[in-house]
Parts: C-alpha cells; sequence; structure tokens
C-alpha cells in the first residue's frame, strides 16, 4: 500500500469511527449514521481495493473507476446541496411565520428614533425666528 491510501484509510476509518461515537452519544441523529457511514466505508473500500472501482464501472458501462468515484461525488453533491436548500427554505418558512405570530399577538407603536427624524431646511430657519410659517413667507410680495 502506498502512503496515500495508508494516509486516506486512516482519515475515513477515523471519521467513520467518530460518526459510531457520536451516534452511541446521541450527538447526531441515527437515521443520518447510515448514508454517511455508508460513505466513508465504500471510500475506505476504494482506497484499500482501487481494482474494486475499475471493476464496478466496467458493469456500469464507463471506462474507468476514478470515473465512477467522480461522478457519484458530483450527484451526492447535488443531493446535499438540494436537500441543503429545501431545509433552508423550510426555515425561512417557519420563522416568518413564528414572527408573524408574535408581531401579531403583540403589536407596538415603532420606536422613535432621533437620528433618522427629518432636519428643518436651513431656508425655513429664519421664518420660524420671525413668528412665521414657511408658507406665509412664500406668499409675501417682494419689497
Amino acid at each position: 500500500m502506498s502512503v496515500f491510501q495508508i494516509a486516506g484509510l486512516t482519515i475515513c476509518l477515523t471519521i467513520a469511527a467518530a460518526l459510531l461515537i457520536a451516534t452511541v452519544r446521541r450527538t447526531t441523529r441515527r437515521f443520518a449514521l447510515l448514508p454517511w457511514l455508508a460513505l466513508w466505508l465504500l471510500a475506505a473500500a476504494a482506497l484499500r481495493w482501487p481494482e474494486a472501482t475499475t471493476a464496478a464501472a466496467r458493469l456500469l458501462g464507463i471506462g474507468r473507476g476514478a470515473d465512477v468515484v467522480l461522478y457519484t461525488a458530483v450527484l451526492a453533491g447535488l443531493i446535499i446541496a438540494l436537500r441543503l436548500s429545501l431545509g433552508q427554505r423550510r426555515l425561512e418558512r417557519q420563522m416568518t411565520l413564528i414572527v408573524r405570530e408574535m408581531a401579531l399577538a403583540a403589536p407596538q407603536a415603532p420606536a422613535f428614533d432621533e437620528s433618522r427624524s427629518p432636519s428643518p431646511s436651513p431656508s425655513a430657519e429664519p421664518a420660524a425666528e420671525a413668528g412665521h410659517s414657511e408658507s406665509d413667507t412664500a406668499l409675501q410680495e417682494p419689497r
């Protein structure tokens, strides 16, 4: 076995063991264990017996074992991306419903923020000081 195979096997088996430990400690869900455990054990098998991927490729009508691994990885990545996207949408909908329910249950007037209030225009200040409003100043005839 090459150094790459030994390192890869060590990584795959360590991750598989960590998944099992997490499941026993109940920090991960059981139904999530099987696909991930299968993935890491298949990766370990492909590293240990690379010719098995070539045999599987020929059964599927694909030329090389490396191609089967690549196609499988791309499909798995797309499936994972789809699941994550759908889960994100579900969470956003749930959050929207919760926030809407909270807002309707306890309505409050918006807080006044002085830093966002409009400041008077410079031309309005002299008229206001003289006791005239802006509309009075605009209606006066020039002298």
